[in-house]
């Protein structure tokens, strides 16, 4: 008698089961949407960044060194200024790949608890959805954080690669005067 009524408890129960594959299929782009967010986030060449800021840092001192303020030229104070831009966007920059970093972590611990919390059955549908909600709400600020990121990277490194050398000779210039 216990074992029909167990095997009638379980053929209910596996009856009633709710389908989750499309919350799956949902789930599963979030973990794409992921993937494809610490892919960019990890393309950023950091060391290349780095050398930029330090010599952005270096040629500061240097004009700070050699340049006279009474022989302001249009040239050097307009490409001084675009220079700047290094200081600018560097700023706060290391606290942004921690917090990308930590974030990144957390996201795919969450996507991958939700993941389980569905496949056994643990959520009802209503919850479910929420919680995919939120994670996309999650998700779409950290992408908007990684692009900003990775834009100011890459704005740090091509007025390194674009105004260094000019500096560098506008330095040279004022050092033999």
């Amino acid at each position: 008698m216990k074992s029909i009524i167990l095997s009638v408890a379980v053929l209910l129960f596996v009856g009633c089961s709710v389908d989750y594959k499309q919350e799956l299929a949902e789930l599963g782009e979030l973990e794409f949407y992921l993937q494809s967010m610490e892919n960019s986030f990890e393309s950023v060449d950091q060391k290349q960044v780095d050398k930029a800021v330090e010599a952005y840092k270096h040629n500061i001192s240097q004009i700070k060194k050699y340049y006279n303020a009474d022989t302001v030229e249009k040239e050097f104070v307009q490409i001084i200024n675009k220079y700047k831009g290094i200081k600018k966007g560097s700023k706060g920059l290391s606290g942004d790949v921690e917090n990308i970093h930590s974030n990144l972590t957390t996201m795919t611990k969450q996507l991958s608890n939700l993941r389980a919390d569905i496949e056994n059955g643990l959520l009802n549908k209503d919850s479910v959805a929420q919680y995919l909600a939120n994670e996309k709400v999650n998700l779409n600020q950290l992408n908007e954080n990684i692009s900003n990121y990775v834009l100011t990277c890459d704005a740090i490194v091509f007025l390194d690669d674009s105004l260094s050398n000019k500096v560098r000779d506008l330095i040279n210039g004022y050092s033999k005067k």
